[in-house]
This record gives structure tokens, C-alpha cells and sequence, in this order.
């Protein structure tokens, strides 16, 4: 008896689960789980419709400029619609801008030796980047549970 749905989401173009995405299947389905590869552009009712839970698997081509606004757009229409979305959706907002990353070497996580390259700002854009950037902000604040303390907070704990 199947106990549910799950769709992985996958680039646009991709039909198949990868290596690892198939390995994940196999051990949903080992438990009764159907899993589906899904392109990430699916409507949000289809995704609410028909399946149980929605897991951002390998969305790799979200990242490129003409995915960027649309993956964005289509983060922000999952929520109103009630999609059982895995992940959150600004937490994955967060992670589309690798900024994150001094966000994390800031609160004491080592990462690799980083350097960002600043996109110049178009005209106009000045109020509206300030109010991603605090969106960005919250989204971190939010997630911050997820970070281990500081070394020295650790420390102090013990």
C-alpha cells in the first residue's frame, strides 16, 4: 500500500533523478513512497494536487540570470497555494545569493576562502535591493538555529 506522494524537483530540462536523487527514491520506495522527478517550473496547484510533499532536490540551472527572477517567482507563488514544500522557501531565497556564505563564516562556520564579485546596481534599484537585502536578513535570522554557536559560546556552555 503506498503511503504517499513525493515529488523531487529537478531542473527544467531534466526528466530523470540523478544518481543521488535515485538513491533517496529507492529508499522512500523501499517504505511504500511513490517519488517523482518534477521540473521546478510545475504550477504550484499541479504540485498541490498531486503530490503529498515537494522536496527542491537538483534545481542546478535555478542560479542562471534568465532562471534567476523566475525561480524567485516561482518560490514566492508556493506558499499562498498551500504547497507542502520541503524546504523554506526563504531559506532557499537566502542560499540563491552566495552571500550566505560570510553570513555562515560569520557566526564561526569555516568555508572555503571566498571573494564576491559585486553585480553594479541598475538605476532605480536602490530601494528595492535594500528591501531584499532585509528580506535576505530575516530569512538568515530565521534560519539561524541551524548554526552551531560560536567556538567561545561552546565553550562557555560546557
Amino acid at each position: 500500500m503506498a503511503r504517499g506522494r513525493v515529488a523531487f524537483l529537478v531542473s527544467r530540462n531534466q526528466s530523470k533523478l540523478s544518481e543521488d536523487d535515485t538513491a533517496a527514491a529507492k529508499a522512500l520506495e523501499a517504505s511504500g513512497v511513490t517519488v517523482e522527478a518534477v521540473g521546478w517550473q510545475t504550477a504550484a496547484a499541479e504540485l498541490k494536487a498531486g503530490f503529498d510533499l515537494v522536496v527542491c532536490r537538483s534545481t542546478w540551472d535555478y542560479h542562471t540570470l534568465q532562471n534567476q527572477g523566475a525561480f524567485r517567482e516561482w518560490l514566492r507563488s508556493l506558499a499562498p497555494a498551500h504547497v507542502p514544500l520541503q524546504n523554506h522557501p526563504q531559506f532557499m531565497e537566502w542560499l540563491m545569493d552566495k552571500h550566505y556564505l560570510a553570513d555562515l563564516a560569520a557566526n564561526a562556520v569555516r568555508i572555503v576562502p571566498t571573494e564576491f564579485l559585486e553585480q553594479e546596481e541598475e538605476e532605480g534599484e536602490g530601494e528595492e535591493g535594500e528591501d531584499k537585502e532585509e528580506e535576505e536578513q530575516d530569512a538568515f535570522h530565521h534560519h539561524q538555529q541551524l548554526l552551531p554557536p560560536p567556538p567561545q559560546q561552546q565553550q562557555q556552555q560546557q
